[in-house]
């Protein structure tokens, strides 16, 4: 399902999206959005993001350090996660983006990453990350990319990855990742052992 909203044309995707939401049961406005799939890595899990972690992401993104180069944020109230999230579900529905929260093992929502810009034509997409100031430096990053190669080349059937870097941020972290979404190789499968589930 996932293939058929981001690899396809224009029209392709209309077509999916209705058949997808005749199918879809009604959830009282109360309850929270269901979870369509998950992706397993060892640390780290990046699955869809629903309102019930819109506290959690208040907490990671109002530190202005973690919105530094971003055009938006930081947070300042609840309401602003929770108008971000409200919005996901209409941005995967036309193919526009699809963005994860990657959720810790042990310590639960890390950040945002997820992937942008697609091309059906060109097979290619966009990858983009934040996370919370106490997972710098712990390899999440690293493995979230992992896991997000694992869906697109594996799930989405793209062959292009790539990403945006600041290099007024860190000049390392630039020249990594450059290097670690340069090829079609470097997927998750050979990272990570990752799995995927869906609902």
């Amino acid at each position: 399902m996932l293939r058929s909203v981001y690899a396809r044309g224009e029209r392709g995707r209309r077509t999916a999206a209705r058949g997808r939401l005749a199918a879809v049961p009604v959830v009282p406005p109360e309850a929270p959005a269901p979870v369509p799939f998950a992706i397993h890595g060892p640390t780290l899990s990046l699955r869809i993001p629903t309102v019930d972690d819109a506290a959690a992401l208040l907490g990671l993104a109002s530190d202005p350090d973690v919105t530094r180069w971003f055009s938006w944020g930081p947070y300042a109230d609840v309401a602003q996660p929770r108008r971000f999230i409200a919005g996901l579900e209409e941005e995967r529905r036309t193919g526009l983006k699809l963005d994860l929260l990657a959720v810790h093992h042990e310590h639960g929502p890390a950040g945002i990453t997820g992937l942008y810009e697609f091309s059906p034509r060109d097979r290619r997409c966009v990858c983009g990350t934040w996370f919370g100031k106490p997972f710098w430096g712990t390899g999440a990053n690293r493995e979230s990319k992992a896991l997000l190669q694992h869906l697109a080349f594996e799930t989405l059937g793209m062959q292009r990855f790539g990403s945006y870097s600041n290099p007024e941020t860190n000049a390392r972290p630039a020249r990594c990742s450059a290097s670690a979404c340069a090829t079609r190789a470097c997927s998750a499968a050979t990272t990570v052992t990752a799995t995927a589930t869906w609902t």
